[in-house]
């Protein structure tokens, strides 16, 4: 019964988690809980790092561009 009960645990902890995980991308690629970034560079690498950033939407950085 305590094998039973543990592996419920587990795997309900693992659902709920992947579940957070699974909400907070999308709301991350709907705008919200994003978070400000500041790229200090110039040239050709600071807009290599903006792109990459704007690509990964994933990682829920809002980039405004100065």
């Amino acid at each position: 019964m305590i094998v039973y009960a543990w592996l419920l645990t587990v795997v309900l902890v693992a659902i709920g988690r992947s579940l957070v995980m699974w909400l907070r991308t999308k709301l991350r690629q709907r705008g919200g809980l994003a978070n400000r970034l500041l790229i200090v560079a110039t040239g050709e690498v600071g807009r290599m790092i903006l792109q990459k950033v704007r690509q990964m939407t994933s990682l829920g950085y809002q980039v405004s561009v100065w």
